[in-house]
C-alpha cells in the first residue's frame, strides 16, 4: 500500500500542478501520522477539498489532531462542510467525544 512518503509525493505534484481537488481518498493505506500531517500541510493549501477518506490508514490521535486542526483553520467561519471519514484508526473515543462537544 501507500505510505506517508508516496502519499507526499503525490499531493507535492497536485499542489505544483496547481490542481484543484474536492475528494482525497487515501483509505486502505498505512499512511499513519506521518501521512496524516502530509494530508493536514495539504488541507491548508487545497481550498476546495471537501471530502477526505482516511479510514484503515493507522493514524492515532496525533495524526487525527493535525488534521482537525489544519480544518478549523480553513473552514473557520466557512459554511462548507468537511466530509472526514476515519473509522477503523487508533483514534480513542475520547478523543471525538471531546471535539464533538466543541461543536
Amino acid at each position: 500500500g501507500l505510505q506517508a512518503k508516496d502519499l507526499k509525493l503525490v499531493l507535492d505534484a497536485v499542489t505544483e500542478s496547481c490542481l484543484d481537488v474536492a475528494r482525497l481518498l487515501a483509505h486502505n493505506n498505512p499512511v499513519g501520522d506521518e501521512g496524516a500531517l502530509v494530508v493536514a500541510t495539504f488541507l491548508r493549501w487545497s481550498r476546495g477539498v471537501t471530502e477526505i477518506h482516511l479510514s484503515h490508514c493507522q493514524m492515532t490521535n496525533i495524526g487525527f489532531n493535525f488534521i482537525v486542526s489544519s480544518a478549523q483553520h480553513v473552514f473557520h467561519g466557512d459554511r462548507l462542510p468537511l466530509w472526514l471519514r476515519i473509522e477503523q484508526n487508533y483514534i480513542e473515543p475520547e478523543t471525538l467525544q471531546e471535539l464533538n462537544r466543541q461543536g
